[in-house]
């Protein structure tokens, strides 16, 4: 047997197979508060549950650990990643850890990420997971008391750096992000507001990158996009890795348009010039995807709001302040909008 299991169903699942063992082995990295709860680990299972996680990265609560400790033999490992519940009878693998991320275990209006996860009982598989499962138990450490200090440092930072993880209902850009305004994720898009096109070796150089464009970005992007990317020349230090742009032609100052939406990609290219000038690359997206908040488009109600701020964009509070255009990130250019 071979079942897909999303986020919602994985923790009714795990607790099914614990209630049918005598022995289970969980290596799953990251816990959160009311996972013990989600999955059925009750009082009593320590003489048969072993659980290793991971709490160097500071994603594993340490208060959720400490009442595991009560209930299973835990280790962790600073390089686990995994997200395995095994028992005899089955096992569940996936992308579900024991988190509010990764399950859906803390309350209406808070929901994580959309898991996906198998649940097999065939005995080949769960032999082979259980040898991987005893080797990394051998290879774990045991919790001191030091371990559990240190991941409460880290918990306590990472709690006050987190913003908290919200369902986003709107499916516009600029809806979405004045639903929550405060997630720092927004930084990453950008509206690029440009006076001029590029210059003719700028065209050549995005002409040649189309031609030969390096085996890596070959690798990642496929070549329709490829042969549709655009060109930014100069703006040196305004982009980085995953950014997200909106294209904003203000050649025409009194008929500015929003030509769409780019992806720089997971590695940011910037090709150095002969002239001195560098030119980034970006290809063309129809939406913006923003892990853990959703895709987004400009409806065509939002591009006359960005139009028509493009004037406040370019000149702040002086004339002629930028002449030749300007990078915002969303957060900057929504202030100017919503003011």
């Amino acid at each position: 047997m071979l079942r897909f299991l999303t986020e919602e169903q994985v923790p009714g699942a795990v607790e099914d197979l614990l209630n049918d063992a005598d022995e289970a082995c969980f290596a799953v990295a990251f816990w959160g508060k009311g996972a013990m709860k989600a999955l059925g680990i009750k009082a009593g299972m320590k003489e048969h549950l072993k659980v290793i996680c991971n709490m160097d990265s500071g994603a594993c609560n340490p208060d959720e650990v400490r009442a595991l400790m009560c209930r299973a033999e835990v280790k962790i490992h600073p390089r686990l990643h995994a997200k395995i519940y095994w028992t005899p009878g089955g096992a569940v693998v996936g992308s579900s850890n024991a988190s509010t991320n990764g399950l859906v275990v803390e309350g209406a209006g808070l929901k994580g990420w959309l898991e996906g996860n198998l649940l097999t009982d065939d005995d080949g598989v769960l032999s082979d997971i259980k040898a991987h499962l005893k080797a990394m138990w051998k290879e774990a450490k045991t919790i001191t008391s030091d371990d559990l200090a240190i991941a409460q440092e880290r918990w306590d930072a990472r709690v006050k750096l987190r913003p908290p993880l919200q369902a986003v209902s709107r499916r516009s850009l600029l809806a979405a992000y004045r639903e929550v305004p405060s997630d720092p994720r927004w930084n990453k898009v950008k509206l690029v507001v440009y006076r001029h096109g590029l210059d003719a070796q700028s065209r050549q150089t995005l002409n040649a990158f189309k031609k030969a464009p390096p085996k890596k970005t070959v690798e990642t992007i496929d070549d329709r996009r490829i042969q549709g990317a655009w060109g930014y020349q100069g703006w040196e230090g305004e982009f980085d890795d995953e950014d997200w742009i909106v294209d904003v032609n203000a050649r025409n100052p009194d008929k500015p348009r929003v030509v769409g939406c780019a992806e720089i990609g997971s590695r940011l290219i910037k090709i150095q010039q002969a002239n001195g000038d560098v030119l980034h690359i970006a290809f063309r997206s129809p939406k913006i995807s923003l892990p853990g908040l959703g895709a987004f488009k400009l409806t065509a109600i939002e591009k006359d709001e960005v139009c028509s701020h493009v004037h406040h964009f370019l000149n702040g509070d002086e004339a002629e302040a930028y002449p030749d255009g300007r990078v915002l990130c969303l957060p900057e250019a929504m202030q100017i909008i919503d003011a």
